[in-house]
C-alpha cells in the first residue's frame, strides 16, 4: 500500500508543470488564477499522498535532505521570507497575497513542499529526465495556445502575431524566461538521453533540434531583451565552463 501512495504522489508531481497551460477566461485575471489554484491543489494532494505512504511504510528509506547545502539554503530563504511577511505592514496580505497574484508566503510554502517532494521521490536520473520531458510538453502547449489565440480561434485569448508573443502565460516577459528553461531542458536531454529516456539514438536528434528552434523562435517573438541577454550570457558562461 505505501508504494501506491508514493506512485500517486509522483504522478501529481509530474502533473504540476501543466499548470502553465491553464487559462480561465471566466475569472478577472484569466492568465493567473487558474494556474496558481491548480498548482496549489496538486502539491497539496501530492503532499497528502506522500504523508499517507510514509505513515503506512516501515522499511522505506529516503535521502537525508537536511545535510545538503542546497536544501539548507532554500529552507533558510523560505523561513526568512515568511518571517519578513509577518513583520511587515500587512502580514495577512504578505502571507495569503491577493486574488490577482496568489503569491505570498502561502505559495512559496507550496513551492518549497514541491521542491522537497521532488528530492525525496525522484531518486534516479530517469525520474528527472521524465520530468524534463513533461515540462517540455507543457512548454510546447504554452506556445501552441498563443498561436491559437493569435489566429483568433474561439476560446483562446491573447495577443496577435503583430504584438509581443505571450502564449498561455499572458505576459511576454514570462515567455522569454520560460523559453530559456525549455531550451535548457532540451539541451540536457540532447546530452544525457533521448526523448524516450532510453539510450541515446541519433534518430531522435531531429526532434530535439526542432524543439530548440521552436522555443528559440518564440523567445524572439516575445521580444524580451532580458531573456535574450540572459540566454546569451548563459551560453557564454556554459562554454567557458566546458572549456
Amino acid at each position: 500500500m505505501p508504494i501506491h501512495f508514493f506512485k500517486i504522489s509522483k504522478f501529481l508531481l509530474y502533473l504540476a508543470p501543466f499548470a502553465v497551460i491553464i487559462v480561465t477566461p471566466s475569472t478577472l485575471f484569466p492568465f493567473i488564477v487558474g494556474k496558481y489554484t491548480f498548482l496549489k491543489i496538486v502539491v497539496e494532494l501530492a503532499l497528502i499522498a506522500f504523508a499517507l505512504g510514509w505513515g503506512f511504510s516501515k522499511n522505506v528509506q529516503f535521502p537525508r535532505l537536511w545535510k545538503q547545502p542546497l536544501v539548507i539554503a532554500v529552507a533558510l530563504f523560505v523561513a526568512v521570507f515568511t518571517l519578513a511577511g509577518f513583520t511587515g505592514v500587512n502580514p495577512g496580505a504578505s502571507f495569503w497575497s491577493n486574488f490577482e497574484r496568489g503569491e505570498g508566503s502561502f505559495l512559496l510554502l507550496h513551492l518549497y513542499a514541491y521542491f522537497l517532494l521532488l528530492l525525496l521521490l525522484f531518486q534516479t536520473m530517469e525520474d528527472w529526465k521524465r520530468l524534463f520531458r513533461v515540462a517540455i510538453t507543457a512548454g510546447f502547449l504554452v506556445m501552441l495556445y498563443g498561436v491559437a489565440a493569435a489566429m483568433g480561434i474561439s476560446g483562446f485569448i491573447g495577443s496577435g502575431f503583430c504584438e509581443r508573443f505571450a502564449g498561455s502565460l499572458g505576459n511576454p516577459a514570462y515567455v522569454g524566461t520560460f523559453s530559456i528553461f525549455m531550451l535548457f531542458y532540451v539541451a540536457y536531454l540532447a546530452v544525457y538521453g533521448n526523448w524516450r529516456g532510453k539510450n541515446w539514438q541519433a534518430r531522435n536528434l531531429p526532434i530535439l533540434i526542432f524543439l530548440a528552434i521552436y522555443f528559440s523562435a518564440f523567445l524572439l517573438l516575445s521580444q524580451t531583451r532580458g531573456g535574450l541577454l540572459g540566454l546569451g550570457v548563459g551560453i557564454i558562461v556554459a562554454l567557458s565552463y566546458l572549456a
